[in-house]
């Protein structure tokens, strides 16, 4: 059970670590689209953004579905009955003597 919360918490550290704000986005696609060499204002230059913000906007709709598949998974998970852990019985160890009895009679006994 401890285990899938901390699964959980890394999952949900997972997705916010990867989070960058609308105008972090759009420097980090100025600065690819420019290194390419297009002029911002160019038609190139809009092509080149429309293209990065389409593969963000599919990128994200993946990570929320594989976010929400884990969570999903998770819940199932946490609704599953803690398994029984049975040990095996152990035998006993049990000592036996025998003694001669004499007219070839002898007495065993085990405890």
């Amino acid at each position: 059970m401890i285990a899938v919360r901390l699964g959980l918490l890394a999952l949900l550290l997972l997705g916010l670590a990867n989070c960058a704000s609308p105008a972090e986005i759009a420097a980090r696609q100025d600065a690819t689209c420019q290194s390419y060499g297009l002029v911002p204002g160019s038609p190139g230059y809009a092509e080149c953004r429309m293209r990065l913000a389409q593969m963000q906007h599919e990128d994200n709709m993946q990570r929320r579905a594989a976010l929400s598949q884990a969570l999903m998974n998770a819940g199932d998970a946490m609704s599953q009955p803690a398994p029984v852990i049975v040990t095996p019985a152990t035998n006993p160890t049990i000592n036996c003597t025998t003694q001669g009895m004499g007219g070839g009679m002898t007495s065993t006994s085990c405890h």
